[in-house]
């Protein structure tokens, strides 16, 4: 396919070829300071006195982090898998 054929592949191939190397050390960090962050929150969590409203809140929070470290990573390995499956349809 030329570039005349498809108009799309002179405006994604530098896109690509700039985000292409990138995204896997994006997900990289994104994991790793996710996870810490989830160990911070659960370390405040075990610090709480169980049944209280502290550790309650805690709970909430920590549930909040790992759903939000979870959807970080999937959006971020969704997206690789985009740009990889565009790569190959240009």
């Amino acid at each position: 396919m030329t570039a005349m054929s498809n108009p799309f592949e002179t405006l994604l191939k530098p896109l690509l070829g700039l985000l292409t190397p990138l995204t896997m050390p994006l997900f990289v960090l994104v994991a790793v300071v996710g996870f810490v962050y989830c160990v911070l929150l659960a370390l405040r969590l075990r610090r709480a006195e169980k049944g209280s409203d502290a550790w309650q809140q805690r709970l909430f929070t920590l549930r909040n982090g790992l759903l939000s470290w979870v959807a970080a990573v999937s959006l971020i390995w969704l997206v690789r898998w985009a740009m990889l499956t565009i790569a190959e349809w240009l």
